[in-house]
């Protein structure tokens, strides 16, 4: 259950910050992050919830039989492992704040979003590095022209 309450903390601060930012400000341009971080994180707050749910409470399966249960279940909701890959995880989190200055925002993502991808077990490289760069470069666009100021980006490195 501690899963569950884990994703009431992280979807109660995205509403609240929601809340809040609409209660200072209200004009869309002032929400063109928040609104749809927010709405992104309740989102996936409310899948991860009902699996989490699912896995907690499960329905009988078609192949069991009244009266029987299931040798063998898997009642373990952490993989062996998840407790090193989650302090992994948030050592990956506290070195991109430094690549930013050196790499961009758009080059600091894809080298996060890769890492987090082969720390996760993602074990098609060419795919992980199409995903990353991808999204790096769609963040930090988006970022850039969202943000009055100017975005550090590794493209306004490379090219003069």
């Amino acid at each position: 259950m501690s899963h569950a309450a884990l994703l009431l903390v992280f979807g109660g601060f995205a509403g609240y910050y929601l809340w809040e930012t609409v209660g200072l400000s209200p004009q869309p341009e002032n929400l063109v992050l928040v609104g749809p971080a927010a709405a992104l994180c309740l989102f996936l707050v409310a899948l991860q919830l009902g699996l989490v749910m699912r896995r907690r409470f499960p329905t009988a399966s078609a192949n069991s039989y009244e009266g029987t249960e299931t040798v063998g279940a898997e009642t373990d909701l952490e993989p062996s492992g998840s407790i090193k890959r989650a302090v992994f995880q948030m050592a990956l989190l506290a070195v991109y704040p430094f690549l930013l200055p050196f790499l961009g925002f758009d080059g600091a993502t894809a080298v996060f979003i890769f890492a987090s991808l082969v720390l996760h077990g993602e074990r098609r490289i060419l795919r992980s590095v199409l995903l990353s760069l991808g999204f790096g470069f769609v963040f930090a666009t988006l970022l850039d022209i969202a943000v009055p100021i100017e975005v550090p980006l590794i493209w306004h490195k490379l090219v003069p």
